[in-house]
């Protein structure tokens, strides 16, 4: 697997989740410091990113509980 292809090694910042989500940036902070988001990391001193796998998996488990609390069948 290569790097371009490893959500283990990616990173995005917050404009990039607020896009992803359809939210502002406000908001991607607001569910980070509520738990609603992953944790994001901080990688320097005015760098803060997310790692795409983490939000991957929060997005497997959204999907299934978000699916099912509306009775549709995945």
């Amino acid at each position: 697997m290569s790097l371009a292809t490893n959500p283990d090694l990616l990173f995005i910042n917050v404009a990039q989740v607020a896009e992803r989500y359809g939210i502002s940036v406000d908001t991607v902070w607001r569910w980070s410091r509520s738990g609603d988001l992953p944790r994001p990391l901080k990688i320097g001193p005015n760098v803060t990113r997310w790692r795409l796998k983490d939000l991957l998996d929060h997005e497997s488990s959204f999907t299934a509980s978000f699916a099912f609390s509306f009775g549709w069948a995945v």
